[in-house]
């Protein structure tokens, strides 16, 4: 999977503060259901807390998780299109290319 060597988030919402604006330049700018994310990332709370399943109760198994997580996947283009879910993770894998990238202050 080299493709997926390279990963850094990013928002769609323009923040407060200063931030870097590109445009959409690729097909590896992946949205993801953040909800799942959060999901899972209560199995590691849990794990901090001595495994005694408090932050992963009514949630399905880690690994259900992970496939939902994973079939969540679209491009940026086809998520703008029918926003399937309402908080989107957005995760590119690979260089934004510097002439694209513009500093907003």
């Amino acid at each position: 999977m080299d493709q997926f060597n390279i990963a850094f988030g990013a928002e769609l919402k323009q923040p407060a503060e200063s931030h870097l604006r590109f445009p959409m330049f690729s097909d590896k700018i992946l949205v993801f259901n953040k909800d799942i994310s959060s999901d899972l990332f209560a199995y590691k709370e849990d794990q901090y807390d001595g495994g005694k399943g408090c932050f992963t109760v009514g949630l399905p198994s880690k690994e259900d998780l992970i496939k939902q997580y994973w079939e969540s996947m679209n491009t940026l283009d086809e998520y703008l299109k029918h926003k399937p879910y309402k908080n989107p993770e957005i995760l590119i894998f690979e260089t934004v290319p510097g002439k694209l990238i513009e500093y907003i202050d």
